[in-house]
């Protein structure tokens, strides 16, 4: 293959990569399951500097729908709480202690909402739209792909025909991942919301938080991948 064409191509699946790992991050910050990892876009002030999450406290999954956030300084938990439900104001929250005998040994347990019907079609619409988005941004940067192949091999038919098809190649499976991680997060919201029907025989909606739903997905439209 010419050299060319491989270093353009590396470059392509390399952005797809982006846009990949890009989506699976807003995924896993539409909270279904606890992942700690959903806490890194949180900012703490304290004391009125802004600090990192991992920098004030120790985050932890206690169990599928359950995260621990410990505080490494005593004081600090109203303003780690206060940073956590400016990213998600949809956490249920319980103050408890690890040691009983130590008021100042504090820490906060969030329970990640349960999915009822409401929230379950909240949850797949905002997943469809991001994929589609993602999907778009790759669309586009195949087009200019080719636009590039195009003039480079413009008098060298037999490279271009090579050099689209490594770029047909490498969107294809871009694409594949991507919808992999859609399946994958249609998956977990399905089973949460089977998880409340069983919880809530009788149904009823209870997806009452202090944010609406524009304050979850606020900000998670997909930027421009940039190396």
């Amino acid at each position: 293959m010419n050299i060319v064409v491989i270093s353009e191509v590396d470059q392509f699946e390399s952005k797809l990569t982006g846009y990949s790992h890009l989506l699976n991050f807003k995924y896993m910050n539409l909270c279904v399951k606890a992942t700690p990892v959903s806490l890194l876009p949180v900012t703490v002030l304290v004391d009125g500097e802004p600090k990192e999450i991992e920098d004030v406290a120790e985050v932890a999954q206690t169990d599928e729908f359950h995260l621990a956030v410990i505080p490494k300084a005593k004081g600090t938990v109203m303003d780690i709480n206060q940073g956590i439900l400016s990213v998600h104001p949809e956490f249920k929250l319980n103050v408890a202690q690890l040691d009983d005998d130590d008021p100042g040994s504090q820490f906060l347990s969030y329970e990640m909402p349960e999915v009822d019907k409401d929230r379950r079609d909240f949850l797949d619409k905002a997943v469809k739209s991001l994929y589609d988005e993602c999907k778009a941004r790759m669309d586009e940067l195949k087009a200019e792909e080719l636009e590039v192949f195009a003039d480079i091999f413009s008098s060298h038919p037999e490279d271009l025909k090579e050099a689209s098809d490594a770029i047909d190649e490498a969107y294809d499976k871009g694409i594949a991942d991507i919808r992999e991680l859609l399946d994958k997060k249609r998956d977990e919201i399905e089973e949460a919301y089977l998880k409340y029907q069983g919880n809530h025989p009788e149904g009823g909606q209870i997806f009452d938080n202090n944010g609406s739903d524009t304050d979850i997905t606020q900000g998670m439209t997909m930027a421009s991948y940039d190396e």
